[in-house]
């Protein structure tokens, strides 16, 4: 195990599945004003300004879109940065919305100014180089990044980090509050709660080990226990043979998947097909040797179905449907 792994005590990983509550981001609103404008919001260590209720907004990526839709925010969607996923797994009705929304940083990366010129009043995305809460804050434009990535790489300094599904709670509830939706909102979390239960209710991994993947042109990474991948396998019964390490991604060779010979391996794919991805896992030296190859028993996700937006209720479902039940 390389050196920069963490590993945590032998506490059992707690799944969030149906709470709502925890630590949401909270707003706290001005006195005096009539309609909770303006507000601060505490999210992923910083404190945002809302100066009005936000009319203009433009989703960083995949999950951004699905939950600001789920939080019945479409109307108020006017720009899009998902074209580093080839085909987004979206639904065929939020395909059907987003499809005249402008797609921002097609022509390349996303830059400040790109983004700037469409005048959002709100930007929901992960912080990048470029583009960071302080950078726009600077220009009067507020960000808020989705509770699960706080905490990681490219949110420091909030939460511990680990993702679950009372995170997508949380931010719909945050969503609805922010932009006057909350009704809408408040029905996706009920709706979603249904379908979590459902999906997991029959524990359809249990007794199986298990780990989640992904596969780079030139790395191999596995999933922690802080991960969303790794909140979902707990939630079907499977035993996350990563569930130890205090990560929510860190890079793996196949020496250490191999030690720990999982009877089910979950390949997450960011932009290759299914097949493609498969092939490239078993590309790597060794990988064919694993009991999960050997049994038929690899699985391949959309990588946004295991992130940590409203598409990881997707991507539960995906699972509990899908994945190789035998040794």
């Amino acid at each position: 195990m390389r050196s920069g792994m963490k590993v945590a005590g032998a506490a059992s990983v707690a799944v969030l599945v149906l709470s709502g509550c925890g630590a949401g981001d909270s707003a706290g609103r001005s006195p005096g004003t009539g309609n909770g404008f303006p507000t601060t919001v505490q999210n992923c260590g910083h404190r945002v300004q809302i100066e009005r209720k936000p009319e203009r907004v433009v989703a960083l990526g995949p999950s951004e879109v699905t939950s600001l839709y789920s939080a019945g925010a479409a109307g108020k969607l006017v720009g899009r940065d998902d074209a580093g996923m080839k085909s987004a797994p979206y639904t065929s009705e939020i395909r059907s919305a987003v499809r005249k929304v402008p797609q921002l940083g097609s022509g390349g990366e996303l830059t400040r100014e790109n983004l700037i010129a469409m005048q959002p009043d709100l930007v929901v995305g992960s912080v990048s180089e470029s583009i960071t809460p302080e950078s726009l804050e600077a220009v009067g434009i507020p960000m808020l990044s989705l509770r699960g990535n706080c905490g990681s790489n490219h949110a420091p300094g909030a939460s511990d980090g680990t993702a679950d599904f009372a995170d997508v709670f949380s931010d719909l509830r945050l969503y609805g509050r922010l932009l006057g939706t909350e009704p809408q909102a408040s029905a996706a979390a009920g709706s979603m709660r249904e379908r979590i239960e459902r999906a997991t209710s029959t524990a359809p991994l249990r007794g199986k080990t298990a780990a989640a993947v992904i596969v780079f042109d030139n790395s191999l990474e596995a999933y922690g226990r802080r991960s969303m991948a790794h909140t979902q396998l707990a939630a079907l019964g499977a035993k996350d043979v990563f569930g130890n390490a205090d990560s929510r991604v860190f890079e793996a060779n196949m020496e250490e998947i191999a030690a720990r010979n999982p009877d089910v391996l979950m390949i997450l794919s960011y932009s290759d097909t299914a097949e493609a991805a498969r092939k490239k896992f078993l590309a790597l030296p060794g990988a064919s040797n694993l009991a999960a190859a050997r049994n038929n028993a690899l699985f391949v996700q959309p990588y946004e179905y295991s992130s940590q937006g409203t598409l990881s209720v997707n991507g539960l479902e995906n699972m509990a449907r899908n994945m190789p039940r035998q040794h």
